[in-house]
């Protein structure tokens, strides 16, 4: 069963598994990136209909609707994988700003 991380939460995960993270509504943040620990893009949505994985992730991740916004899915999870996943929005919205999924990658 595929784990997912919601804001606030941390997860440990292995190498070479998988990890989904549920990503909030365009309604709440507006258009927003996810950025990697390493402050790179991974996805960006634009609306409710209109969101994109960044070609360097292209091959591991995926993007779906989910219920209360979306859920990216990054499969194949490396080292480099761990730590802080932030979203970068257009919105001040403080809960926005302070959105983030700490994740720690374990050898597998």
């Amino acid at each position: 069963m595929d784990t997912i991380l919601f804001p606030g939460s941390s997860i440990e995960v292995k190498e070479g598994s998988v990890f989904n993270l549920s990503l909030p509504s365009v309604n709440v943040c507006g258009p927003y990136m996810l950025l990697s620990p390493a402050l790179r893009p991974v996805a960006v949505v634009e609306n409710v209909n209109v969101t994109s994985v960044i070609t360097e992730y292209k091959d591991r991740a995926s993007m779906a609707t989910s219920s209360d916004g979306f859920t990216l899915t990054l499969r194949d999870v490396v080292k480099d994988d761990g730590g802080v996943y932030t979203v970068a929005a257009s919105l001040q919205s403080l809960s926005c700003m302070e959105m983030s999924f700490p994740v720690t990658v374990v050898g597998g």
